[in-house]
Parts: C-alpha cells; sequence; structure tokens
C-alpha cells in the first residue's frame, strides 16, 4: 500500500471515530480492507457524496446498522429522518476529511451528499482507483465506510503553516 493511501486511511478512520465521538457513541476501528468492485461492504441504506481535488477524486459511502439509529440523542427512528441523518453525517464526514486533507495542501471540493441503497452504488472502478472498507463497531452494530479514490502521491505534501479550523469555531462568511 502506498503512502498516500496509508495517509487516506488515518485521515477516514479519524475523522469518523471522532464524528461519532461528537455525538456521543464510541467506535471501535477494524483493519481496513481493499475490496473488490463486485463486493459492496454496505447495509441497504447509504449516504454517498463525491470528491474532488487535483490528483485526488473518489466517492465516499457511509452506512450504518439499523440499531446504531438508536443510539443518537434524539433516538433517530422515522424513514426520513433516518435518511436526513444519514446525508447529515455522510456530508459532516466529509467536511471532517476535507479539514484534515488541508494540512496536505490539498483543497477538496464536496458534492451534495445523497442516499441510495446498496446495489444502486456498486460501479467499476478504473485502475487507478483502490476501493477500501472501512468498518466500525459500536454496541448496537457496525459502521461501515466506503472510499473509492484515485490518489496521486505528489498530491499529498505536509505543511504545519496552514491554519485548520477546529470544531466548533466560528468561521465568518
Amino acid at each position: 500500500m502506498s503512502a498516500a493511501h496509508t495517509l487516506l486511511n488515518t485521515i477516514v478512520q479519524g475523522s469518523t471515530v471522532e464524528l461519532f465521538h461528537s455525538r456521543g457513541i464510541a467506535l471501535a476501528p477494524l483493519p481496513a480492507e481493499q475490496l473488490t468492485s463486485a463486493q459492496s461492504g454496505r447495509f441497504g441504506l447509504t449516504g454517498v457524496v463525491t470528491f474532488n481535488a487535483p490528483k485526488l477524486s473518489g466517492t465516499l459511502a457511509l452506512s450504518l446498522a439499523d440499531g446504531i439509529y438508536g443510539l443518537f440523542t434524539p433516538t433517530v427512528s422515522v424513514a426520513a429522518a433516518v435518511t436526513d441523518a444519514l446525508r447529515e453525517l455522510t456530508n459532516q464526514l466529509a467536511g471532517r476529511m476535507k479539514n484534515r486533507l488541508l494540512q496536505f495542501q490539498v483543497t477538496l471540493s464536496v458534492g451534495m451528499p445523497s442516499t441510495v441503497h446498496g446495489p444502486a452504488l456498486n460501479r467499476g472502478s478504473s485502475k487507478n482507483e483502490i476501493v477500501t472498507l472501512y468498518t466500525f463497531r459500536t454496541l448496537r452494530g457496525e459502521v461501515r465506510v466506503v472510499v473509492c479514490a484515485s490518489v496521486d502521491e505528489s498530491a499529498l505534501a505536509y505543511s504545519n503553516a496552514v491554519k485548520v479550523a477546529k470544531e466548533g469555531d466560528f468561521i465568518p462568511f
């Protein structure tokens, strides 16, 4: 595995744990695994968002076991609320990844999050894309993140000069 994919693994796992921790849900990450285009790695309803930057592009998919929605405060139970919550979580996860990539001088453009049902998301990946499944355990099931990304090694150059906002910081427009 390349250094760029190792870095992406760290960013995805850290961002996912941080996101759910902010919601009061503890996650335990399991080792990431490469998938073939025939494997989905997702539950039925999946939040999806595309991302793009020079030398880095792909798709982020987030799915949760049904029992996890009961861990949120307030509990998410109505079908429309589940769809909205999944889109918002997907958007926040992409935002956290975008924020962390700023330190590597990557300005990520993120698309509008949507939801699809499992098989509708399957797509062929190009030879440059790597499909990775990130699985996290909770008290009530698993959270799964699938990233299908094409990364150019030269795209990532760490810089501590970039000031990255922290959760809760006020950012004027």
